[in-house]
């Protein structure tokens, strides 16, 4: 679940924080949230922008009013009024993550935005990457989104792949595997030596390679700059998070 908060003008951008008066009886409730990434909205039916921040305090102010304090945060982009389904008509609530990721992709361009179709047939997914139970208009669009961003091709190499060519996931355990920063388009032969721990991926995206096991006709057709091929778009890239759990678990680096 994941906590979304909406404002009137949405989030906002400062480099020192910032913080919005909310209703006594909310911020009780916020208060229960300390430190919790809080997905920030525009009020119903305004426009504004999203984004997320951590949420540092709960306090008063020197009215008496009570003010949520949140750090710089990471702003997602402008959202649509009436654009983001599953916000409903309540400033404060617990979203499922579904439901928080579909926002996101929203204002991020991506694959909920408004008057998306999702597309991508699912078929039979390699391991860890599975359907979650109700996902599966969700995974097509992942899907979609994925390969339009990558050009249909293959991150490490840049060969281009088949039209319904499957993502690995890059963390096999946890919840969000079907998330967009979790993986990666790959040609048989990389998806091979990536789940083999043959290699892994630092956070810059640059290759780390275990020489006594790699293909070395693999190795020969590698980006000519050792790195991946990701998205422009930061929301859309891999996550540090999930790289460093494939460098520590399947490449062995402590």
């Amino acid at each position: 679940m994941r906590l979304a908060l909406a404002i009137e003008g949405g989030f906002r951008r400062s480099e020192a924080g910032f913080a919005v008066a909310v209703e006594w009886e909310m911020a009780r409730i916020l208060a229960q949230f300390s430190d919790a990434e809080v997905l920030i909205l525009p009020a119903a039916d305004t426009a504004g922008e999203l984004g997320t921040a951590h949420l540092v305090a709960v306090e008063a102010d020197d009215a008496g009013q009570a003010r949520a304090r949140f750090d710089t945060g990471r702003p997602i982009g402008a959202a649509r009024p009436g654009s983001l389904a599953g916000r409903g008509p309540f400033p404060l609530q617990l979203l499922p993550e579904a439901d928080a990721l579909a926002i996101i992709a929203a204002g991020s361009g991506g694959v909920f935005a408004q008057g998306a179709t999702p597309g991508g047939e699912i078929g039979e997914l390699p391991a860890g990457f599975e359907v979650l139970a109700g996902l599966e208009a969700t995974t097509g669009a992942v899907l979609a989104t994925l390969r339009r961003e990558t050009g249909g091709r293959c991150v490490l190499t840049g060969a281009r792949l088949a039209p319904d060519a499957l993502p690995v996931a890059i963390r096999w355990a946890g919840t969000e595997r079907l998330h967009l920063n979790n993986l990666l388009l790959l040609s048989p032969a990389a998806e091979t030596a990536f789940r083999e721990g043959h290699l892994t991926i630092r956070d810059d995206f640059s290759i780390i390679v275990d020489v006594r096991r790699i293909d070395p006709e693999l190795l020969g057709r590698f980006n000519p700059d050792g790195r991946l091929r990701v998205p422009d778009n930061p929301l859309l890239q891999p996550s540090a998070a999930n790289l460093a759990w494939h460098r520590r678990w399947v490449f062995g680096l402590g």
